[in-house]
């Protein structure tokens, strides 16, 4: 904030708590709360909330339920006002808006029929835009349980954003479900129960003791065993997996491949980079950042000028690691 006024270093990344079968709730409250242990650490610095808080930024996936995933970023923007107004006292307008990126889900997508996939992806972009935030969305593409996206893939993802801006009018107001009573009641029941999460948690302490504690790790492994069992049995349908299963033919679909040439390539450029630096002053600049990772000081600077006589990304984490150590999840906690 002091010295890159227009970096905005914080972004919590809710999408990653979609894959590990977090409900929309636990989405919410978990990804708020950690977000709450970075504004209480910051404010402990002396910051003030109207200047930290238009920094964060959050990125959320859309799940094939349509209308939950409309109202999860309904309610995500409800929760985040609230929080910052009434609990932290905001005064500014940045400081209440959530600065969000969306995107259909990689979880939804299916290694069985994929181009399945084409449908699901088009029905989650028009989710996200319902919701409000089609023009900082991102789409997956339909063979992406199978590989890294072939060209063809990234055209037809590329088609679906602008089927979703330009033929279908969700871009032509804002929040058009805004009335109806199934949306603003499944809105309304999503942001209760996140404030209730939310409670909850920071009752234990915030979102570090959580899950020092294992609190997040317990109740995500919960809802994976409880949705794989709704699988199972039936109760949840996956087109292709557990529905409408039928026999296919051998698959004809373009996969991207890396060329192993590329790797020998890299090694080779990593090579002649470390013959031509000044090796010395690398080393100087490494250990002045083991030496702020031992006391705790801000570990940017000494960070940047390590990057600028061209110690490598593996050098600095290498640097860390001697000082911090490499973490080991606890069965204890992790597990249910």
């Amino acid at each position: 904030m002091r010295h890159h006024p227009h970096w905005q270093p914080i972004s919590i990344i809710a999408a990653q708590l979609q894959p590990a079968r977090a409900n929309v709730v636990q989405e919410l409250a978990f990804s708020v709360t950690i977000a709450m242990a970075y504004i209480d650490a910051m404010l402990a610095r002396g910051f003030d909330i109207d200047t930290v808080a238009p920094y964060f930024h959050f990125v959320i996936n859309v799940d094939m339920d349509f209308f939950e995933g409309i109202c999860k970023l309904r309610a995500f923007r409800k929760v985040w006002a609230r929080l910052m107004k009434e609990r932290y006292g905001a005064t500014r307008p940045e400081a209440m808006k959530l600065r969000v990126m969306t995107s259909p889900s990689t979880s939804s997508l299916t290694l069985q029929q994929p181009l399945n996939n084409i449908g699901r992806l088009a029905i989650m972009a028009t989710a996200c835009a319902l919701a409000g935030a089609g023009e900082t969305m991102t789409t997956p593409l339909h063979d992406e349980a199978h590989a890294l996206p072939a060209e063809d893939a990234i055209r037809v993802g590329a088609a679906i954003q602008h089927l979703v801006a330009h033929e279908t009018g969700v871009a032509d107001t804002i929040d058009p479900l805004a009335g109806s009573y199934y949306v603003e009641s499944l809105t309304k029941r999503i942001e209760d129960e996140s404030f209730a999460e939310i409670e909850r948690i920071m009752n234990m302490g915030g979102a570090l003791k959580a899950i020092e504690q294992g609190y997040f790790q317990r109740e995500l492994g919960n809802e994976q065993y409880r949705r794989q069992r709704e699988m199972e049995q039936g109760r949840r349908k996956l087109v292709g997996v557990n529905h409408l299963v039928v026999p296919e033919p051998k698959r004809e679909m373009e996969i991207w491949r890396l060329d192993d040439e590329m790797e020998s390539q890299q090694v080779q450029k990593l090579k002649a980079l470390r013959a031509r630096r000044d090796n010395a002053a690398v080393q100087v600049a490494l250990e002045k950042v083991r030496e702020a990772a031992r006391t705790g000081t801000n570990l940017v600077e000494p960070c940047l000028a390590a990057v600028k006589v061209y110690a490598t990304h593996g050098e600095l984490c290498d640097a860390m690691r001697e000082v911090f150590g490499v973490h080991h999840a606890d069965s204890q906690t992790a597990g249910v």
